[in-house]
């Protein structure tokens, strides 16, 4: 082989290794950069739309303990005067506020006002006289009802055998308007520390929704939004919303369904990556649990990316890179082509002339 091909093949290798070295540490360090920016943008978006849900929750959580304060100094009202009072406060919360679909308070027999048996088949009452109104809405206006299975119902029963306040997972309610998801807000009435009723806030759901829409991390990303039971509260495809997410997100979470669940029940963080049965992409899910208020069961916001969207600036910087390489190795080529001629020539030239002489020339 030549002295100028032996030096172009040489020194052409030594490029290509720098050159794939070179390339090889940059990309993965910008491929590495890169996944952590998302990482951290993801799950920023996540603890904003979740904030976001806190605050609005958090102020109808308000109303709804500002409530039961004033109900816990029932005694400085006069006995028979406390039902029309109360009932005068429950009404006017509802008119005031239209995301409210309903208000109720629940009182264990005769801790009003001892009065139970003389108010028995009244209007926000049953048979016993109990005081269970629910304030609701009809087409001609406000109007109250007695509440059913109020001995037994979790809005009842979950803050008296707690003392503590309670977010009810989300459930589907028969509007007159339609179907409504709904969640109540149910805050304990006490007496020197003693749970003596309950009232309760009915919620429309549909702003979490808005909410959670509104956050598509890199254009095409996604938010779900889980109640601590596992009941979806917002979603991507706006039919699965009032479902048990075991039921409906098994094509979402794939394989991965049980360790979502989990990580809704027990309101941990979650990050992995699941390939999605609908659209064959691998996505990068991010989940970030959230309390609302005093309440004890966490809910959830999780964020989904796709692994095309958080690869296609690495697969941009990868083909930059080709190109550059191919370029750089061309003109480093022309180069080495043209060095070597420059020193392969005066040396054939001369040992031509070796030649010549040591034939007697």
């Amino acid at each position: 082989m030549k002295i100028g091909v032996r030096l172009v093949v040489i020194i052409s290798i030594f490029n290509l290794i720098g050159i794939g070295i070179l390339a090889g540490v940059t990309l993965t360090l910008s491929q590495n950069q890169i996944r952590r920016m998302v990482d951290e943008n993801a799950v920023s978006l996540a603890v904003q739309g979740s904030e976001k849900i806190k605050s609005w929750l958090g102020a109808y959580m308000d109303a709804s303990r500002t409530l039961a304060q004033i109900m816990e100094g029932y005694k400085d009202i006069p006995a028979a005067e406390r039902r029309g009072y109360f009932d005068l406060m429950l009404k006017q919360v509802l008119l005031e506020n239209p995301e409210i679909t309903g208000v109720c308070s629940d009182w264990a027999p005769n801790a009003l006002d001892g009065m139970d048996a003389e108010y028995a088949n009244t209007p926000g009452t049953d048979a016993s006289g109990r005081y269970i109104p629910v304030w609701g809405r009809g087409p001609n206006g406000p109007y109250v009802a007695s509440l059913a299975d109020y001995d037994t119902a979790a809005f009842y029963t979950l803050p008296v055998e707690t003392g503590n306040e309670v977010v009810l997972d989300p459930y589907i309610y028969k509007a007159t308007i339609g179907d409504l998801l709904i969640t109540s807000l149910c805050i304990p009435i006490k007496d020197d520390g003693k749970v003596v009723g309950v009232v309760g806030v009915g919620i429309e759901l549909s702003k979490i929704q808005a909410i959670a829409s509104e956050i598509k991390p890199f254009g095409d990303g996604f938010a779900l939004v889980f109640s601590g039971g596992g009941i979806v509260a917002a979603h991507a495809d706006p039919g699965r919303i009032g479902k048990d997410m075991r039921q409906s997100e098994a094509d979402t979470f794939g394989s991965f369904l049980n360790t979502a669940v989990n990580a809704v029940e027990r309101g941990t963080e979650m990050d992995f990556s699941a390939p999605s049965p609908q659209s064959k992409r691998m996505i990068n899910y991010y989940s970030v649990p959230f309390t609302i208020e005093k309440s004890l069961a966490p809910w959830t916001l999780t964020v989904g990316v796709s692994q095309n969207t958080i690869m296609a600036p690495i697969y941009r910087m990868i083909l930059i890179s080709v190109i550059i390489g191919v370029v750089t190795i061309v003109v480093m080529s022309a180069g080495v082509i043209f060095t070597a001629r420059s020193i392969s020539r005066p040396i054939a030239h001369t040992m031509t002339i070796l030649k010549d002489i040591s034939e007697g020339d």
